[in-house]
């Protein structure tokens, strides 16, 4: 289904429409992006990429002792597999769903004709490349040299960045698996942004209070990232300020 006529909520397939990339908006079609749904699998042939317009993916690894760490994660401000920009047809990672949304995907060989015959797009989307890979050196320093809870504090920050509203609609295991990390350990740091009335953490459900004093907790892990994407692609995410949520001042009584 040809989208050309349509609007994106997608950062990329809009700044796309800046390149006359009406090769690839000729190819996309909209799709559901369920909770859980896989992208692609490890050293498999990727068919599709994909752009959401809402929701949550993530790239993540598995280490030697069987757990599971994210190394990167995308929204609304990105897409699947950035390998593709380069031709590459694999990945040694897993995408899925964490957060459901909606959004485009095109397959993975007209992806790759729509760019090579665009240099416009081309150049657009190997920022994004850039970009996604110095969010994920940043994670990797964060992985190495933050405490748990500037860990955790950057996490619920670029979560944040890619939904609407203050409500993420996580747990403590997942938490735990996306930071490679064991659930206790999780629940303390928690613990402590909720000291500093950074956040309100519910079952399944952890409220965004303080963007500013996240961004202090995570001690440097936050911002770069952010920065360079949008000089390179003109992405922003959320401001670094107290949320004006009306619901948060009365947030324990949320059924």
């Amino acid at each position: 289904m040809s989208l050309a006529a349509g609007n994106f909520a997608n950062h990329l397939l809009a700044m796309s429409r800046a390149c006359k990339g009406d090769e690839l908006f000729a190819h996309l079609e909209t799709v559901d992006l369920p909770l859980g749904m896989l992208l692609n699998e490890p050293n498999r042939t990727i068919p599709y990429i994909y752009f959401p317009d809402s929701g949550i993916g993530s790239v993540i690894t598995s280490l030697s002792d069987g757990r599971d760490i994210e190394i990167g994660l995308f929204g609304a401000d990105g897409m699947s597999h950035v390998g593709a920009v380069l031709g590459d047809e694999l990945s040694p990672y897993r995408t899925v769903v964490q957060v459901a949304g909606k959004g485009n995907r095109i397959a993975a060989d007209r992806f790759r004709r729509a760019i090579e015959g665009n240099s416009d797009l081309m150049r657009l989307f190997l920022k994004y490349a850039r970009s996604f890979s110095i969010q994920t050196g940043s994670t990797a320093l964060a992985n190495g040299r933050s405490t748990i809870e500037a860990r955790l504090a950057r996490w619920l920050l670029m979560m944040h960045d890619r939904i609407s509203g203050e409500y993420l609609g996580v747990t403590h295991e997942f938490l735990a698996t996306m930071l490679g990390v064991r659930r206790p350990s999780v629940t303390d740091a928690l613990h402590i942004l909720e000291g500093e009335h950074l956040v309100i953490s519910r079952r399944s459900e952890i409220v965004i209070r303080d963007r500013h004093g996240l961004a202090a907790i995570a001690d440097g892990a936050y911002g770069l990232a952010e920065r360079e994407a949008e000089r390179l692609t003109g992405w922003r995410g959320k401001p670094l300020s107290r949320s004006s949520d009306p619901e948060i001042s009365t947030v324990n009584s949320r059924p």
